[in-house]
């Protein structure tokens, strides 16, 4: 289990919506809070997909349903959470069956393609889409728009032997860089419309050199901090992103100095490269 520990927590959604799902036919509603990671909510989001599959299967829907929110301390229920607790009380202790409990929340995942792992379901065929069959672009940093800020250094361990980090020195801890020589600037197009997750190849030696910002085209900037595993050459994910078809940027802004880029995959696969990932299209001396 530990192979899913740390930022692997979301990659094992196991067989938790087969427990869930023995709970068919009676009423179940899943409570969840994202930003405490080690409770592995994309996880329990996606188990929660397969299950409501099960209660639709049985034409009881309305008898599951789930709100995976976060904005509040741990084991303390936010708003609508409370609100869906008497929901569910209401309709299925008390016998109110006007109460909507067709229940469906989990802002923090909208991106997650969950029919990745239910699609096949009604055929014969239970096979999870592999990274054979997925749309993949890499790209080499220092190949693109490296801001004046940033340098180009070598490494032996790194993919084309290359690297980009910011000048010792200069940080933006509180809000991200707003100046073109502050970023790596990477054009890119997708052929199709559809979620994509943004992951790079990132060395962090400690907890003050472990993050950065990114954005996508005109979107607000996100900060990445305390990426781990660090002291090592590490594939590191920067979330999943709705994406339509043609062209996009990606903006890359420095956060902590000593933190190290070596390179960026983008993929509608939802889980990161390992080892030196796909060779990038272009390359530079």
């Amino acid at each position: 289990m530990f192979d899913f520990a740390g930022v692997n927590v979301s990659k094992l959604p196991h067989d938790h919506h087969e427990l869930c799902a023995m709970v068919c036919p009676r009423a179940l509603l899943v409570l969840g809070n994202p930003p405490y990671v080690w409770l592995a909510e994309e996880s329990g989001y996606v188990s929660c997909r397969a299950v409501l599959e099960v209660y639709k299967t049985f034409g009881i829907d309305d008898r599951f349903g789930f709100n995976i929110i976060g904005g509040h301390n741990h084991c303390v229920l936010e708003t609508t959470q409370s609100n869906a607790v008497v929901a569910f009380v209401e309709k299925f202790l008390l016998g109110n069956t006007n109460v909507n409990t067709r229940i469906r929340v989990a802002p923090d995942f909208a991106a997650t393609d969950y029919n990745r792992w239910i699609q096949w379901w009604g055929t014969t065929n239970p096979i999870f889409p592999g990274a054979a069959e997925s749309y993949t672009q890499t790209f080499e940093p220092e190949c693109h728009q490296v801001g004046t800020n940033w340098l180009i250094l070598t490494d032996v361990n790194a993919s084309n032997g290359k690297y980009v980090t910011v000048r010792p020195g200069v940080q933006s801890i509180s809000s991200a860089p707003t100046n073109s020589w502050d970023w790596v600037v990477i054009p890119f197009t997708v052929t199709n419309a559809g979620n994509y997750l943004i992951a790079g190849r990132v060395f962090c030696p400690n907890a003050d050199g472990d993050s950065f910002w990114i954005r996508v085209d005109n979107g607000s900037w996100v900060m990445h901090n305390s990426i781990s595993p660090q002291g090592v050459w590490a594939w590191y994910s920067f979330g999943m992103h709705t994406l339509s078809a043609g062209a996009h940027t990606l903006y890359i802004g420095y956060r902590e100095d000593d933190a190290l880029l070596d390179k960026i995959s983008i993929s509608d696969y939802p889980f990161a490269p390992t080892g030196m990932g796909a060779p990038a299209a272009i390359l530079c001396p």
